[in-house]
């Protein structure tokens, strides 16, 4: 069985990927909440404006 051992360089490689990828999940949960925010609001405002709609069209 042959043992592999890791170079300087390609350590250093895997030690960016590695931040590069917390990085990317980072980014990626802070995408989310603000696509939840993004459609919490836009559920509400269509709501309000069916509301609102069908006051105006029973008045």
């Amino acid at each position: 069985m042959e043992v592999w051992y890791m170079t300087d360089e390609q350590k250093k490689m895997i030690e960016k990927l590695n931040e590069d990828n917390r990085k990317l999940n980072d980014v990626n949960k802070g995408m989310k909440e603000y696509a939840k925010y993004k459609l919490v609001v836009g559920i509400l405002v269509v709501t309000i404006i069916i509301v609102l709609f069908f006051v105006q069209h029973n008045t």
